[in-house]
């Protein structure tokens, strides 16, 4: 996936962040937690679709990760 250009009004909060990153998958708050989790996991422990009809589909899930690694959220935390 290519980085997103940054926009200098963005968030820095890191709740702030995650709220965008939500928002930018379509991804209700009640996600927050697993997004959260995965910006920390290596994508191949979690990244792949099962075509089960999963909602929301990893890949959705995967928007809000990149959009947060793109911006730094987590660095350090990662495994």
């Amino acid at each position: 996936m290519e980085p997103r250009e940054s926009v200098e009004n963005e968030p820095k909060d890191p709740e702030a962040m995650l709220r965008s990153a939500l928002a930018y998958a379509g991804l209700g708050a009640q996600f927050a937690e697993i997004v959260r989790e995965y910006v920390k996991r290596p994508d191949p422990s979690w990244r792949q679709c099962c075509d089960g009809g999963c909602i929301p589909c990893v890949d959705q899930i995967g928007l809000a990760v990149d959009y947060l690694r793109e911006r730094g959220f987590g660095e350090g935390e990662r495994s």
